[in-house]
């Protein structure tokens, strides 16, 4: 009998995909969907995205919105695709308060920035996922309409500068 916990289930899911076999592999993959442990949230990504396990991509990044959050953990945000990175915002769009609607929004600009070239264009649909209207006026000015490349990535989307320019009225 194999007893599979937090500390082997990826090593053991390796090792029954090397040797096929699909019941132990299957055993793994449905630990790791059940499995609500921080330290866990990015392996079982990293392992999804290895085994194509799109089920199990999608639930580990809602669980790394929620649990990076919850434990105030830092996120490097830079290593998701664009794909990837929207699963995570639209999770966060579910929270209103000020701090991390800003923090979120922070983190936006972070992905943004680290390949600016192949990013930018979807800013102003990652922007519509959460919830500005909680964000301080002072935040919106500093962050988002000062910045000369968000300005223009806005200005490209007229609903958003629509937007922008409502909320800072406000």
């Amino acid at each position: 009998k194999i007893i599979i916990n937090h500390e082997n289930v990826i090593p053991l899911a390796k090792a029954a995909d090397f040797f096929n076999i699909r019941k132990l592999f299957s055993l793994a993959e449905n630990y790791l969907m059940n499995s609500y442990l921080n330290k866990l949230a990015i392996s079982c990504f990293e392992f999804s995205k290895t085994y194509s396990l799109e089920k199990l991509r999608v639930h580990s990044l809602n669980r790394i919105a929620v649990e990076y959050w919850n434990n105030k953990e830092e996120l490097d945000v830079t290593k998701f695709d664009p794909e990837e990175f929207e699963i995570i915002v639209k999770r966060w769009g579910g929270y209103t308060d000020k701090e991390r609607c800003e923090v979120f929004c922070d983190y936006i600009i972070t992905w943004i920035t680290y390949d600016e070239g192949n990013r930018k264009s979807i800013f102003p649909k990652l922007l519509s996922l959460l919830r500005l209207k909680r964000c301080s006026t002072n935040f919106l000015k500093s962050k988002i309409l000062d910045n000369i490349w968000i300005k223009e990535s806005l200005n490209q989307n007229c609903n958003c500068q629509i937007l922008m320019e409502a909320l800072i009225r406000d």
